[in-house]
């Protein structure tokens, strides 16, 4: 992580602006492990040294939802504390055991960790919550529950603009809460404008997440006329037969036109215990997993596959694959 987010703390530092962000999940995967929200912070404090950061991961648009601390997330029209969640709880290498994010966050981080909670928000004014913020803690857990205190998140956020550059954890809801800000203070038109797709003849889909929601999404696309072919988890250590497979995949690209492969259709998919085994034995560590298969193999053989059989559209699915193909294949987008 260090190697990664040190030079872009740097390039953003020197850019100078109001608030840098760095985006977290709305569902806060992370562990002092692997993808440390923590030491993140823990590291941008190098570049941005002052003031407290702001943690704001709720969304309720998104139905996600802090009250209190506790971390909650809507899942098939029903919502779940985060370590009662039906995908969270069990994720495969992030698994929620603590709904309470100041808890789960003090695991990460030796930064003192506070709330200002719900009803912090609904008595106390913006300047009230910055001072105590400013005075009490390093990172600052904000709860949300609806609009209005999205509302009053967004003020906050908004009077602590200063010389200095404003560090910011949190999710798409900072995006939020910072545009409604512009847009209340006159400092941003919105303009919305609707685009579609073009057609086009052809569609290749690469999955390497074990989600419930992406099982749901693989489950429609095959009722919707896409073709499935699973990944082996053979190949992931023997490099000779990747190519055989990459071809069978292009075969089938040209004759069903529209094509996913993947790993694994959910968490309880018993392909996943298969291949975390068979990689262990292949010597990759259980944390270094997920980076392996998407990072390291499924971003690689996606450009392979892209050198082969001429697409105009590409679906990802896996956190991994997609730092793994913007090193790849940002030319091929553009």
């Amino acid at each position: 992580m260090e190697e990664e987010i040190s030079p872009v703390f740097e390039f953003l530092k020197e850019m100078n602006p109001f608030f840098v962000h760095y985006k977290v999940c709305s569902t806060f995967d992370s562990s002092p492990e692997v993808g440390s929200i923590g030491f993140a912070s823990d590291l941008a404090r190098k570049y941005f040294p002052d003031g407290s950061y702001p943690l704001l991961v709720a969304a309720p648009n998104l139905g996600r939802y802090t009250v209190f601390g506790n971390h909650f997330a809507k899942f098939k029209e029903e919502i779940y504390r985060l370590d009662r969640h039906p995908v969270m709880a069990k994720h495969p290498v992030t698994p929620m055991d603590e709904a309470n994010l100041v808890k789960y966050l003090a695991r990460q981080t030796t930064q003192k960790v506070i709330n200002v909670n719900i009803m912090d928000l609904e008595t106390k004014s913006v300047s009230e919550i910055n001072q105590q913020e400013n005075k009490e803690a390093d990172i600052v857990l904000y709860d949300a529950l609806n609009n209005s205190h999205m509302e009053k998140v967004s003020e906050v956020l908004w009077e602590k603009r200063d010389e200095e550059i404003q560090f910011i954890v949190g999710s798409s809801g900072v995006e939020y809460a910072l545009g409604d800000a512009m847009q209340r203070h006159g400092d941003v038109q919105r303009k919305e404008r609707d685009t579609k797709p073009t057609k086009v003849k052809k569609i290749f889909a690469v999955s390497g997440s074990v989600s419930e929601v992406t099982k749901q999404q693989l489950d429609k696309a095959e009722k919707a006329g896409f073709h499935l072919l699973r990944i082996p988890y053979e190949l992931f250590s023997d490099d000779s037969k990747v190519h055989s497979f990459l071809l069978k995949v292009a075969k089938r690209i040209e004759e069903d036109k529209k094509v996913i492969i993947y790993t694994a259709r959910g968490a309880d998919d018993p392909h996943i215990s298969k291949t975390r085994e068979h990689l262990m034995n292949h010597g990759v560590k259980r944390e270094d997993i997920g980076i392996f298969i998407g990072g390291e193999k499924l971003g690689k053989w996606t450009k392979q596959l892209l050198d082969i059989v001429e697409l105009q559209r590409v679906i990802i699915s896996g956190g991994g694959i997609h730092l793994a193909l913007l090193h790849r294949i940002w030319i091929f987008m553009l």
